[in-house]
């Protein structure tokens, strides 16, 4: 059984509640005969386990089970799942391999759109519903400036809440202090993994004790982008080195093959 409490924070996701609840309940009238399982898979502190907790709450008339944080890359998490074929699991993951175990869904959960982000954001900050309207640039301005990350949106509320610094304050106090902001933790309803730095720190540290060639060239290139700014990582750097990658791969094969047939 899921425990715990949907944090009062919660905002938005309806449309991947209903696929959950519409998921497990289709798979139950029509009598099919197999264990419902729902993947969750995306970054740390996008809200996956909170997700986990409203959906329950939602399903309050169905018994569902809970598989938080399955992220380690290397563990084979099969054996954790129950055995038979009844019941409602919904597993959260940052490893996308990890869909594989779902039966009536998935999803790769990413950051909030914008409206909801700005909710969210003000929600933490603490400011009156009533007055949203006239904060609404200062907090797409705070959006923008962390990229819809839940829990770094709730980090920064929690701050501006506690009379730290002014909602249209922030941004220049985040590109002054940004560690000091980013570790940053709200004394009560914090997340599971306290602050932004700790659940990054909790990927590192999976990729630092794995052996694979894959986990160190990894960190390699972490230590490359920790140099550069936000604003110099395009899409099309990735994009690129995607396809040099492929045609350099595609080249050793083909010279594989050339020694065969002169052999």
């Amino acid at each position: 059984m899921i425990r715990g409490t949907v944090n009062s924070l919660f905002t938005g996701r309806s449309e991947l509640l209903d696929r959950i609840q519409s998921a497990f309940r289709v798979e139950k009238a029509s009598g099919a005969k197999e264990q419902k399982r729902f993947v969750i898979t995306g970054l740390g502190g996008q809200g996956k386990s909170e997700i986990c907790l409203k959906a329950a709450d939602l399903m309050r008339a169905e018994p569902v089970l809970g598989r938080y944080n399955a992220n380690d890359p290397n563990f084979d998490y099969k054996e954790y799942l129950p055995p038979g074929t009844q019941g409602a699991v919904i597993i959260t993951s940052r490893v996308p391999d990890c869909s594989r175990y779902s039966t009536v869904g998935s999803e790769a959960l990413e950051g909030l759109d914008p409206k909801h982000s700005i909710q969210l954001l003000l929600k933490a900050a603490g400011i009156p519903e009533e007055l949203w309207p006239s904060y609404d640039q200062q907090a797409k301005d705070v959006v923008d400036l962390l990229g819809s990350h839940t829990l770094a949106l709730i980090q920064a509320g929690a701050y501006i809440a506690k009379g730290h610094r002014l909602l249209e304050q922030y941004p220049e106090e985040y590109h002054r202090q940004r560690k000091r902001l980013l570790k940053y933790r709200p004394n009560q309803a914090q997340s599971r993994y306290k602050d932004v730095y700790a659940t990054f720190e909790v990927s590192a540290d999976v990729l630092e004790n794995s052996q694979s060639e894959t986990a160190h060239d990894t960190l390699g290139l972490l230590a490359i982008l920790s140099m550069l700014h936000s604003s110099a990582l395009s899409l099309q750097i990735f994009e690129d080195a995607w396809e040099g990658s492929r045609q350099t791969l595609c080249a050793d094969y083909a010279g594989v093959d050339e020694v065969d047939v002169l052999g």
